[in-house]
């Protein structure tokens, strides 16, 4: 059941550091992530972060050579490769399986240059090597045997490592494998887990095994992922009972009018099916999210300044449920199939391909919005969510400790506008003293972002909001006034309905 409380957030103004009261609905989730670097000595850079791509990384012509570079600019820690570690891709013959051949050259290939601080998810596959209508491998030794080597070969530890490559710790078995024509049974999916899991916890006990993530029909709604939840995923926990599998995933795309707010019903079906099956430990990741600009074939057309306020949404939203990983897919650049459907036009940087491309390289709205986002919150945890405010009106709270007297802490504020159409611009007067510095999530379009600070009156801030999300603080430097007071400097195009 949810709680009202009233924490106190340290403002800072002429007078001096003040405290302002302020009511958060607390109960919504669990309390948010580790902080950074809470992990232990041997943790990975970065692991307790929650910003990930499906893929992070990009082709060099795009990046001035260095494929890395824009995942580095904007505070991405988690790599998702695009092609999975397939037992194809290393035993690629019946011989190579019967003398226990490993060829190893194409998988080193996929993740040698994944630098320290990126951190990779890699998906386990026997695709081409089941037997018919099932997930389970015609050689299951084979198949064992094969993980366990892939496994060993990535995890750091000294032994048949590969030379110069990154530890790889988190391994993704399968995906989707709710979809896909002919179905296969959930059963035979449970029984790939239990395996699975068991070799590669034999090769590396740290090794974390991810379920593959509950995939959707896109433009179909929540429901769509939650019948493939509850016809495939319930009978595999059931069959697992509690052990086959580390963390759950599940998969969330849709537009960027308001379906991000769907996933708060699925949270708490997933998370009362997992308590339920022997599950309570397993965290929820979602390695792939996504709206989209453009205009893709078969949806309505989206802005770039929708697509980059939908951003924020879908990061902060699911982290407030005590999500604890989120990648943006399809991925850091457009381009899937190169047919201009959706998953073309949900990356963050202009492939030159397509329909509304302006230009290949070019960098979206949304791309500035990931680095301010990252920028603010990394390393920060979920405090709660601002009760009291306006209808479609929400503000959520992030802060450095476990402490709520945080003068570090960052809320996220925004307003869902496409729910009052004919309204142009929402007020909210907020309990607050002093000063706060205010940023726009939609920065200019070369990436400049719009701040100004806030002062309060009689123990109010009123701010103004349009289409742009806010992020609210206290200054850290000084920043100019706005001459109107608390009125925000004028909107980019797009900001406000």
């Amino acid at each position: 059941m949810n709680r009202l409380l009233t924490v106190l957030i340290l403002l800072a103004g002429s007078a001096g550091p003040r405290w302002a009261e302020v009511s958060v609905l607390a109960g919504h989730g669990p309390a948010g992530r580790p902080m950074l670097g809470t992990a232990g000595a041997d943790s990975l850079l970065f692991e307790d972060s929650p910003f990930g791509f499906h893929p992070a990384r990009v082709p060099p012509d795009v990046s001035g050579g260095d494929p890395w570079a824009p995942a580095r600019d904007m505070g991405v820690h988690w790599h998702r490769p695009v092609v999975y570690a397939f037992w194809f891709r290393c035993q690629p013959t019946d011989g190579d399986r019967a003398k226990g051949l490993f060829r190893w050259d194409r998988l080193d290939r996929s993740v040698q240059d994944v630098p320290p601080h990126i951190n990779v998810l890699w998906n386990l596959s026997a695709r081409f090597a089941t037997r018919p209508g099932s997930f389970l491998p015609r050689d299951v030794e084979g198949y064992k045997k094969y993980v366990a080597a892939v496994v060993e070969r990535y995890d750091g530890d000294g032994i048949d490592d590969a030379p110069g490559s990154p530890v790889v710790r988190y391994w993704q078995v399968e995906n989707e494998p709710n979809l896909g024509f002919p179905p296969r049974s959930p059963e035979s999916y449970a029984e790939l887990l239990q395996m699975t899991y068991r070799a590669a916890k034999r090769a590396s006990p740290r090794c974390r095994i991810v379920i593959g993530g509950v995939g959707g029909w896109v433009g179909r709604g929540p429901n769509s992922s939650l019948h493939g939840f509850r016809r495939f995923y319930l009978p595999v926990l059931k069959r697992l009972d509690g052990a086959g599998f580390d963390i759950f995933d599940y998969h969330w795309y849709g537009n960027a009018s308001g379906e991000y707010r769907g996933y708060g019903e699925v949270h708490r079906q997933v998370r009362a099916a997992l308590d339920e099956h022997g599950f309570s430990h397993a965290p929820i990741w979602i390695t792939e999210m996504g709206s989209f600009s453009g205009h893709p074939r078969h949806n309505p057309p989206q802005s770039e300044q929708q697509q980059a306020a939908d951003l924020l949404r879908r990061y902060v939203y699911p982290l407030s449920w005590g999500v604890q990983k989120i990648f943006w897919a399809f991925g850091l650049i457009e381009g899937f199939k190169h047919d201009d459907g959706y998953f073309d036009h949900t990356g963050l940087i202009y492939d030159g391909r397509g329909s509304d491309d302006r230009g290949r390289g070019v960098r979206k709205l949304a791309y500035f919005t990931y680095k301010l986002m990252t920028d603010k919150l990394e390393g920060k945890r979920f405090a709660g969510e601002l009760a009291g405010l306006p209808p479609h009106v929400y503000a959520y709270r992030f802060i450095d400790g476990q402490e709520s007297r945080d003068a570090n802490a960052v809320t996220v504020l925004w307003w869902d506008w496409w729910n009052e159409p004919g309204t142009a611009e929402k007020a909210v007067a907020l309990p607050a003293q002093g000063t706060l510095h205010v940023t726009s999530a939609i920065t200019a379009g070369d990436g400049t972002r719009r701040s100004w600070v806030l002062r309060a009156h009689k123990g109010r801030m009123r701010i103004t909001l349009g289409k742009a999300p806010l992020l609210v603080e206290r200054p850290i430097h000084p920043v100019p006034t706005h001459p109107q007071g608390n009125q925000a400097p004028e909107p980019l195009e797009g900001d406000r309905p």
